[in-house]
């Protein structure tokens, strides 16, 4: 199966995105980084025999026919490049105005739409990350959430929060852990450096509330990173009812929160 075409809309879209939170550095190609693939040899025949003690059966038996030519070594294909995911708010539009304008044989033109309030997050992707995925709830379904009061960290509800952590805990899933690079403050780096030294794991603990009791439960700081961004992200697409441009512009029942891996 060929992907390619999906890597460039998930490639066109982090392009055009109007903010980026990046964790991970960007691929760097071959001809970036001035390096060229080693040629591969071909070898002659008597090199590809050569050291090998086998009969030769070519005078024992009459040939009318040429000989076959010798297979030539297939060169190797160069490595794949460590895969990324973006994550971001994205929304559907027929090419026309009408979907059924927009149809052709086999296949549909469709129009995406970047939200410039909301950013894309951009995140090292396991082998095996899903090529595509949406959240299950659409933007009609976020602009129905409300958000923690400006004088408090939670919402009324409670749903706000739970929608971050479901999307965190696929998310989770999906990224590898170790490609991750965050940029810590100096004061961050020294709580980290004097856990470490003690022996223990540097955390950060954040407050949840289950079952009506509060609770603290550690989180490592770069984890912490990608959920504060999500968060945002989350935030932002409820936030984006606000914008008169959305609401004229937009079909919500077609808008979400997506994730595309991208190389």
């Amino acid at each position: 199966m060929n992907f390619v075409g999906d890597y460039r809309v998930g490639e066109t879209l982090l392009a055009e995105s109007a903010s980026v939170i990046a964790l991970c550095d960007p691929p760097v190609l071959p001809a970036e980084a001035g390096a060229t693939a080693a040629p591969t040899k071909e070898l002659a025949p008597d090199e590809t025999h050569k050291g090998l003690s086998l009969p030769s059966i070519s005078n024992m038996f009459s040939r009318s026919r040429t000989p076959s030519p010798e297979p030539a070594l297939t060169p190797l294909p160069p490595p794949l490049v460590p895969r990324r995911m973006v994550i971001l708010l994205i929304g559907l539009k027929p090419h026309r105005k009408l979907w059924t304008l927009s149809a052709r044989p086999g296949e549909s033109v469709i129009n995406y739409i970047l939200f410039n309030g909301c950013p894309s997050i951009v995140v090292p992707a396991k082998v095996g990350a899903p090529l595509i995925a949406w959240d299950g709830l659409t933007l009609e379904q976020l602009w129905k959430v409300e958000l923690p009061p400006e004088d408090e960290q939670r919402s009324p509800t409670g749903k706000f929060e739970g929608i971050v952590d479901v999307i965190f805990e696929y998310v989770d899933l999906c990224v590898d852990w170790d490609r991750v690079k965050v940029n810590i403050s100096p004061s961050q780096d020294e709580s980290m450096d004097k856990r470490a030294g003690d022996g223990g794991e540097a955390t950060v603990t954040e407050a949840l509330k289950l079952d009506g009791e509060a609770k603290e439960v550690k989180v490592s700081p770069v984890k912490a990173c990608l959920k504060d961004a999500i968060t945002l992200l989350v935030a932002s697409a409820i936030r984006s009812n606000e914008n008169k441009a959305v609401v004229k512009e937009v079909d919500p029942e077609r808008s979400g929160i997506a994730l595309w891996r991208i190389p």
